[in-house]
């Protein structure tokens, strides 16, 4: 069943908020968004389910909701594993929960999200043309992560 209108105007009108400046009415939207998608998800397809979860997460990462986003990236990530592994997709929503995490300082954690991505590319043949990017991004964290420790 596709997604109400109404579920999707606020996913729109959080990213018009946030793109004004406008948190706290974007959080409002983003509330709302939490709300009409709990009613929704249960008729939701999976890639549905999953597109609005990282649409959110990533909203809620744009307000500075950092702790918020995570736990819907988290929650992506492991519908993703269930549901479409070993794609890019999959890799990208690995990634940008590494972003979020790093940007929380929580480098370990990162890591592992950043390293789960890289498995989720190689899965899905692509490993290639990213190993390079990827290879330096993980080599930075794991420096990072040295010199916090030493």
């Amino acid at each position: 069943m596709p997604l109400a209108i109404k579920t999707m105007l606020h996913l729109q009108k959080a990213n018009e908020a946030i793109e004004q400046g406008k948190r706290e009415d974007a959080l409002q939207h983003l509330n709302a968004l939490d709300e009409a998608f709990a009613i929704e998800s249960a008729g939701a397809t999976p890639a549905e389910r999953t597109m609005m979860l990282a649409a959110s997460a990533g909203l809620y990462a744009r307000a500075g909701e950092l702790e918020v986003a995570v736990m819907k990236f988290e929650d992506v990530c492991r519908h993703a594993e269930r549901c479409d592994p070993n794609t890019t997709e999959t890799a990208g929503d690995y990634s940008s929960l590494a972003e979020v995490l790093e940007r929380l300082g929580r480098l370990s954690e990162a890591l592992k999200a950043w390293d789960a991505s890289a498995r989720h590319l190689q899965g899905a043949g692509v490993w290639d043309r990213y190993r390079a990017g990827y290879e330096k991004r993980s080599d930075d964290l794991r420096r990072r992560l040295a010199a916090e420790s030493g």
